[in-house]
């Protein structure tokens, strides 16, 4: 007899999403949920938070988490006009 049993649409949702955790000790474990407005970074200028929407940033198929700075809008503006 198979034991292996289909999910549901809902199981299956709850499965495929993406997820941030972080044990904050050894009994307390946050995941939170990644979606397209609770992404963040900060300017490597000045400092200022931004959103990053992850799936514009990986469109590209060459851009990487740990390679990859995002300059606020000001700062960026200041950067081209350097040139």
């Amino acid at each position: 007899m198979n034991s292996r049993r289909h999910l549901s649409l809902q199981e299956m949702e709850v499965m495929n999403m993406f997820y941030v955790k972080e044990s904050i000790n050894d009994t307390l474990e946050i995941k939170v949920e990644i979606h397209d407005d609770n992404v963040f970074t900060t300017c490597p200028d000045c400092g200022v938070e931004i959103c990053v929407d992850i799936s514009e940033l990986f469109s590209d198929g060459e851009s990487d988490l740990y390679g990859t700075a995002i300059f606020c809008p000001e700062c960026s503006k200041s950067r081209l006009e350097e040139f």
